[in-house]
Parts: C-alpha cells; sequence; structure tokens
C-alpha cells in the first residue's frame, strides 16, 4: 500500500508499510531502493528491487557512513581478510573491487558498520571526506568474458548492522521470510 507518492525531477518517493521507497530510472533500467527499519533489530535493510536492462556497466550504489578508517574487513571461503580503503599506492589503487562473501565491516574505535549481502560477492571500500564509502557491485553486464550478464528483474537484500565488531556468522535474511 503505498502513502504520500512524492515526484522529485528524478525520483519518486513513497512511504509503505515495509519503509521508505525511491524509484528512479537510469538508461533503460528501472529500480527501487527500500529502506526499513524492523522491529527488535539494530539494522537497516536496504533493498533493491532493479528491472536491469544495461549493457557494458556495474551497479554499485553509494553508501556512505560517517566511520573514519584506513582499512576494511572482509568475509572469505575460510575466514575474512583485511583491506586498505585507501588508494595511496598502485597496489591499494589496484584492489578497487575485493572479493567478499556474506560481509563487509568498517570500524574505528567506538563506531562500526556491517553490511551483510545475500546475492553479491564484490565491494569497494573508500575513504572519503567525513567517512567511507562502501560500494557494493550489486549488477554487471560485461561483455568478455561473460556474454550472459546479470539481467532482467533481479532483488538485492542489505542489511547494515551497527557494531565495532565484525558479523560473525550472521546469515543474510530478510527477517520476513525470504
Amino acid at each position: 500500500m503505498l502513502r504520500n507518492p512524492v515526484a522529485l525531477g528524478f525520483a519518486v518517493v513513497e512511504t509503505t508499510e515495509d519503509g521508505v521507497s525511491v524509484v528512479h530510472r537510469h538508461g533503460a533500467s528501472t529500480f527501487r531502493t527500500t529502506y526499513a527499519m524492523l522491529p527488535d533489530t539494530p539494522r537497516l535493510e536496504i533493498t533493491v528491487d532493479a528491472d536491469w536492462q544495461e549493457s557494458e556497466h556495474l551497479l554499485k550504489p553509494s553508501m556512505p557512513v560517517a566511520v573514519h578508517t584506513l582499512r576494511a574487513r572482509y568475509e572469505t571461503q575460510y575466514g575474512s581478510i583485511e583491506r586498505p580503503a585507501h588508494d595511496n599506492t598502485l597496489a591499494d589503487e589496484a584492489q578497487y573491487e575485493v572479493c567478499s562473501h556474506r560481509w563487509v565491516h568498517v570500524a574505528e574505535p567506538g563506531l562500526g558498520v556491517g553490511v551483510v549481502n545475500d546475492s553479491t560477492y564484490g565491494c569497494d571500500v573508500r575513504r572519503i571526506p567525513g567517512g567511507t564509502d562502501l560500494r557494493p557491485t550489486l549488477l554487471r553486464a560485461p561483455r568478455y568474458p561473460d556474454r550472459r550478464p546479470t539481467g532482467g528483474g533481479t532483488r538485492s537484500v542489505s542489511p547494515w548492522w551497527p557494531g565495532t565488531t565484525r558479523p560473525r556468522g550472521r546469515r543474510p535474511t530478510t527477517g520476513r521470510g525470504t
């Protein structure tokens, strides 16, 4: 049930029973991003429903947070790995995207954010004025080597957990039975 749709020049903002949704178009694609705070949980859930019709593009939402850090921790197959959140050297710059299985975590003393994902396997984290920018890769449309890009209707759910420790073993769930 939609409530109070507000048309902006580039998007439509709606309040729903689940949270706040923003609908916008880019190129031939349409996106609905829903932001929800679930009852009795300390998390913000961001759901992106996309009708992805692009070619030779990546979809990487930019999610700035007020966490000042030099490193980010990413879950890997048998544990986790730390990578720099800056590009001071050519080696740092070459790590513009890091493999991450279920989560990425950034923290400073007393403040941290963990992003759990259900469908992405790459993320880049960079320092920005005022904090850190997390950019998970949600969709891709390469021409080579994979000529079968992600396309059509897709859904990605990313719960954001506050905390200075990493999200140890938490499985990505939406809290809605999906």
